[in-house]
């Protein structure tokens, strides 16, 4: 690969290289495929802050046509972000064949007509990047037309040019060759291994420990090497050792957390905390803690099932594992923008009075993630061969990160770890090749019943019964049974009382909504609002919609697709990607579960009772209606064929009740029948068509139960 790139377009182009060094081993083909770059005629730095904003905003005007005006409150800070970028470039020290062409004409750089500005753009010194392959050279033209080299007349810029690009393409084979012989070795970038390895593939193991500076020396090699360094030349290079009286502590142990109070409501999920320290955990062996790679894991599931108080556990049991920990709220950019602002001043990479742009502090704590240092040094601390690098260990948790691609230009690489909550299983596999992570499901019954006596207080034994029927009922989602807790404990109700209650299936909306506090610790959602309903897509939140008025545990997918069709063909033309559309919205706030080899959704039962909640009269009947209809076509039916066309639908096939073929069929069906069972008692004013169809539907379902399970229980109908 030969990067070209003209004017404002190589600072593009330096930003990519930068991020790429940083993650490396993601991007390392792809860096180590770069056989040279040419800039032309692209700025690098002008003198300090105020003075190269001025200069870039010149350059932008003169290639744009167009006045630009800054607000002064923002030079010094976009300043700051050029050179920063010039400095973290510089900084890689990038080892491939560079090509660096500035203009020796002068370009007009004023929009206006009548008052016209010539000026030389990109000169010298403001075009060099002081790369260690770095050619630098002028071609006699202006601004705009280096692109067109070929027209440069005079001197020796356009010779120069050519032979750079002769050697470069006839080296390229050879050196994008050398560098992926052997992948563990970083050849085209030096900042994030020490010590550095040459375009030679020389290993550590081959080296003499005299051909190794010794602490004493009082100079290093520089890595600025000379104009026009060629493939015949390598030099080693070795990252600059300061004097360590002049080595700047950083504060550690650093702990930013949401809350040090430990929340005493916590119970269960030791095996979920145990794989967390199993995953997340450093080496306790000093010398591997800080050289293995980087440790991430996800936890999932939906809103209220008990993320973040896990994770909130996890980093108060094992806080001092680490040397640092920090806690981000990452639903939203801004969010992300000022934990890592506020992690920079607590560890104490910036003070206050620099502290001024959070693109830069994010990058600088990225910076400190990826090599973290004790010592805040400067320039990368050189390591001779025997000692240990003196890194401190970390831990990163990205809190309700439900759009987890946000987190890609703030995710860190180096030996630290990452712990992510989300909505969505996406999580699980952002960053890194195998999925890591699980889905979170509900409390065990014991842990369920456990967390309700303790939240409300509850010491009869005489009501043991009736604690065990509301766990089971909250289904051992840790958000219900905290906010049902609260009604009971504010309301002063009996166990009883609040059974009496919920078992009213019109009672569930206000419950939902009420919401007292049982601790300290707050979570600012009730049940009607965790789930975010209101924000699906109507396609999505129609499946929803249909999925609560069918079996939770086990619906096969060609029912639901089936019945999407019947159900939202009327607003729209269905199509098949409709459907995948809606699911996936619901997969990724994790409201559905999906067994990709079975092709069938699970759900659970508070979720789907949370949307019946929000659905109106109408709504219910029209739904329960439509479903009883698509469950009893599907149904093979064991009635005698009819004589004449029935008023009601016909069912899928007609046979004998002994038919032993169409058992399979019922078995998949039989479940769902159960549930619009349940949903009956809870409706009022169906059509007489409606339950006439229901009617026959239970009658079916009941015969095929009497004979597959002779002692069953009789259900009153």
């Amino acid at each position: 690969i030969v990067v070209v790139c003209h004017s404002l377009g190589g600072i593009v182009v330096k930003q990519a290289l930068c991020v790429a060094n940083k993650q490396f081993p993601r991007y390392g083909s792809i860096v180590n495929a770069i056989a040279g770059v040419i800039f032309l005629s692209t700025p690098h730095r002008y003198g300090d802050k105020t003075t190269s904003l001025s200069r870039f905003r010149d350059v932008l005007e003169a290639t744009t046509g167009k006045s630009l005006k800054i607000p002064s409150a923002n030079i010094e800070q976009e300043g700051a972000i050029l050179l920063d970028l010039a400095d973290r470039f510089e900084g890689i020290s990038f080892r491939t064949p560079i090509l660096s062409v500035y203009e020796l004409r002068e370009s007009k750089n004023s929009s206006t007509p009548l008052r016209p500005k010539y000026q030389q753009l990109v000169n010298r010194e403001a075009c060099s990047t002081h790369a260690p392959m770095e050619t630098v050279i002028g071609l006699n033209l202006n601004h705009h037309d280096t692109c067109c080299f070929t027209k440069s007349v005079g001197g020796e810029g356009l010779s120069e040019f050519n032979k750079f690009m002769y050697e470069t393409l006839r080296d390229a084979v050879q050196l994008v060759a050398i560098r992926l012989e052997d992948q563990e070795y970083q050849y085209a970038t030096m900042s994030s291994y020490s010590p550095t390895m040459s375009e030679m593939p020389i290993k550590l193991e081959q080296m003499e420990l005299t051909e190794w500076p010794s602490n004493n020396a009082t100079e290093w090699p520089s890595n600025r090497a000379t104009d026009g360094t060629s493939l015949s030349g390598f030099e080693l290079v070795h990252p600059f050792t300061p004097n360590p009286e002049s080595r700047k502590i950083l504060h550690l142990p650093c702990f930013l957390l949401n809350t040090h109070t430990s929340n005493s409501d916590f119970c269960g999920r030791e095996d979920i905390l145990e794989r967390l320290a199993t995953e997340l955990l450093p080496s306790k062996n000093i010398v591997t803690a800080s050289g293995t790679a980087l440790r991430q894991f996800a936890l999932c599931g939906f809103g209220g099932i008990g993320k973040t108080e896990i994770a909130r556990e996890f980093a108060r049991r094992h806080k001092e594992s680490f040397d640092a920990v920090f806690w981000v709220m990452a639903d939203e950019i801004a969010k992300l923008d000022h934990h890592f602002q506020q992690i920079s001043l607590a560890l104490g990479l910036e003070t206050s009075a620099e502290c001024k742009s959070q693109v830069v502090s994010r990058e600088i704590v990225k910076g400190w993630l990826s090599n973290p240092r004790k010592n805040l040094s400067g320039p990368d601390e050189f390591v001779q061969p025997g000692q240990v690098k003196s890194e401190a260990t970390w831990l990163l948790i990205f809190d309700n990160a439900d759009d987890p691609m946000i987190l890609a230009d703030y995710w860190p690489q180096g030996s630290g770890s990452i712990l992510i909550t989300s909505r969505d299983p996406l999580a699980k596999s952002m960053f890194t090749r195998r999925p890591l992570g699980l889905d979170l499901g509900p409390l065990s019954e014991q842990d369920s019943i456990f967390l309700f006596n303790h939240l409300t207080t509850a010491s009869s034994e005489s009501e043991g019964d009736t604690a065990r029927k509301i766990a089971d009922a909250l289904g051992g989602v840790p958000l219900a049974i905290s906010q049902m807790a609260g009604i009971i404990r504010r309301q002063d109700l009996t166990l009883s009382e609040f059974l009496e209650l919920y078992a009213d299936h019109e009672e569930h909306a206000s419950l939902y909504e009420t919401k007292f506090d049982t601790n300290l610790i707050t979570y600012r959602h009730s049940l009607s609002t965790v789930w975010a309903f209101e924000k699906l897509k109507p396609q999505a939140r129609q499946l929803l919609e249909l999925i609560s008025f069918l079996d939770p545990d086990v619906i096969g997918e060609d029912l639901l697709m089936a019945a999407s069709m019947e159900l939202f063909s009327d607003s729209v033309q269905f199509k098949k990607s409709n459907y995948m559309e809606a699911r996936s919205d619901l997969l990724q706030s994790s409201l559905v579960y999906r067994d990709k080899q079975k092709q069938q959704i699970s759900v659970h039962r508070l979720v789907q009772d949370a949307i019946l909640t929000t659905m109106d009269i109408e709504k219910k009947q029209f739904m329960f209606d439509q479903v009883a209809r698509i469950l009893w076509a599907d149904w093979p039916s064991a009635m005698p064929k009819p004589s004449k066309e029935p008023e009601l639908p016909k069912p899928k096939s007609t046979g004998g009740r002994l038919h032993v073929a169409r058992w399979p069929v019922c078995a998949s069906i039989y479940p769902h029948v159960l549930k619009m069972h349940q949903l009956w008692a809870t409706m009022s004013d169906l059509s007489e068509a409606t339950s006439m169809l229901f009617a026959k539907l239970l009658a079916e379902a009941a015969w095929y139960v009497s004979i597959n399970i002779p002692r069953c229980f009789i259900v009153d109908i």
